[in-house]
């Protein structure tokens, strides 16, 4: 009898406690979103440190987007595959936004079109990057 008592009293506490640690919120900051603007590139061709830095660290995340939907090209049904063609292109472009590239991924693509001209090579070198 005292055993259901001790159980009873312990089942009490674990829900007691279990309950109050469900009430604490986690806070999150917002994911800021950049506007998209129409990408202009410049005439010199030249990169900057952020463009690189904000490309390098959009990088990863297209990589991942690409194998995500390796499988998803591969099929036959032509309305399918135009609509995973969208959903891809519209995930590139929300990628580079959030990572802070306001041209979205017509910036990306620019920026590693631009990383082997040789205007860009002191700033490349400077982050000890090579361009093969």
């Amino acid at each position: 009898m005292k055993l259901t008592y001790v159980m009873a009293f312990a089942l009490a506490l674990c829900v007691f406690f279990g309950c109050r640690e469900k009430n604490k919120v986690m806070q999150t900051q917002p994911v800021q979103e950049t506007k998209k603007i129409n990408f202009v590139p410049p005439a010199d061709s030249m990169l900057t440190l952020g463009q690189i830095k904000k490309m390098k660290d959009c990088d990863g995340l297209l990589d991942s987007l690409s194998i995500f939907y390796r499988d998803s090209f591969k099929t036959k049904d032509a309305v399918l595959l135009s609509r995973f063609q969208d959903d891809f292109t519209k995930a590139q472009d929300k990628i580079c936004l959030r990572g802070g590239l306001a041209g979205g991924f017509t910036e990306y693509l620019w920026i590693v079109k631009n990383l082997g001209n040789p205007k860009n090579g002191k700033l490349l070198d400077s982050l000890k990057m090579k361009i093969y």
